[in-house]
């Protein structure tokens, strides 16, 4: 996915309860960090959902 950005936009618009607000993390794969910012949600049924955007690439 590219942004989070209109998906978290229309879900505070709709007043959508957010679980985990956008937040960064970072993973480690071989020699790199991989970045991501990323938000839970739950949805009707009980099942969290997680969008997440990367947001970049680097040494460790």
């Amino acid at each position: 996915m590219k942004s989070i950005s209109p998906i978290m936009k229309r879900l505070k618009d709709n007043k959508w309860p957010i679980k985990i607000q956008p937040e960064d993390k970072w993973n480690r794969k071989d020699d790199e960090l991989i970045g991501q910012k990323r938000f839970l949600v739950l949805d009707p049924d009980g099942y969290l959902l997680r969008f997440a955007q990367r947001i970049i690439e680097k040494k460790a």
